[in-house]
């Protein structure tokens, strides 16, 4: 299963037994979980309750929506409970894999050759794409790449660089909704 880092909409299921090891049905509102990153101290998953998938054809399962920063972890570890007597749910270990290719566009009426915003596909989280390269699909600037300095919540990319290193400026600005991608590890 790939679960990746720092990204939101993904999905953790659990499975619910019950004192005879079959599997809990109904038991949804009775659940709720700690998750630990890296192995740090525990904290609520934001999802207070999970949804349970299908009672009839999946019995026993059910799975808690993630946020993105619950996802920032090279290994996350979710204890689930039940407050129902008898109701046995195992830790889950997941492991995530960062290698990504996210697409969007400039978004920026006036970008600058160090600097410029980011459309809304793009994560509003100080520093999480910094390091990544961002490669233009579009525009003039076509075919180039940089790799992003210092990444803003206002969506703002920066390079720094000087000159010949692979963070500096671009050669120009771009302009405003050229398609762009950006490759490498989120975070």
């Amino acid at each position: 299963m790939a679960f990746f880092k720092n990204r939101a909409g993904q999905k953790i299921p659990v499975f619910a037994v019950d004192s005879t090891g079959s599997p809990k049905t109904g038991d949804a509102a009775n659940i709720s979980a700690q998750i630990s990153l890296d192995c740090a101290a525990t904290a609520a998953t934001d999802d207070a309750a999970p949804s349970e998938l299908d009672a009839t054809d999946a019995p026993g399962v059910y799975y808690f929506n993630m946020l993105t920063a619950e996802t920032n972890a090279d290994l996350i570890i979710l204890f689930a409970k039940s407050s129902t007597s008898g109701v046995v749910l195992r830790p889950v270990f997941i492991y995530t894999e960062g290698a990504e290719v996210l697409f969007g566009s400039v978004n920026d009426v006036a970008p600058a050759v160090g600097d410029f915003d980011l459309s809304t596909e793009f994560a509003a989280t100080a520093d999480l794409y910094n390091g990544m390269v961002m490669v233009f699909i579009s525009g003039a600037l076509v075919g180039q790449n940089r790799k992003i300095s210092d990444y803003s919540v206002g969506r703002n990319a920066v390079f720094s660089g000087a000159a010949g290193e692979v963070d500096a400026p671009w050669p120009a600005a771009p302009a405003n909704a050229d398609k762009i991608m950006l490759i490498g590890r989120i975070g």
